[in-house]
């Protein structure tokens, strides 16, 4: 991103989130990986950018207390996946 930032650096980034999504299969259970997709699917839907913020941090906080890493980067990089 870095690069990017220095050839355009008026440009909007968007993060890859089918990376991210396939990140939590791969570090989240079954059952959780199976929740976290419902739910993230659920937010990018959303029209309203409050309910989608609301509704990104309701998702962090599930997840925070069995996977605090993998929420920490998701929060970190919140505004590069996020659709809004």
């Amino acid at each position: 991103m870095p690069i990017s930032k220095s050839l355009f650096p008026t440009a909007d980034v968007q993060l890859c989130v089918v990376h991210m999504q396939r990140n939590a299969k791969n570090h989240l259970s079954k059952a959780d990986s199976a929740e976290f997709q419902q739910r993230w699917r659920a937010l990018r839907d959303t029209w309203d950018e409050q309910i989608g913020i609301t509704q990104f941090e309701d998702l962090c906080q599930r997840f925070d207390h069995d996977y605090p890493a993998f929420m920490s980067e998701l929060r970190k990089n919140a505004i590069t996946i996020s659709p809004f």
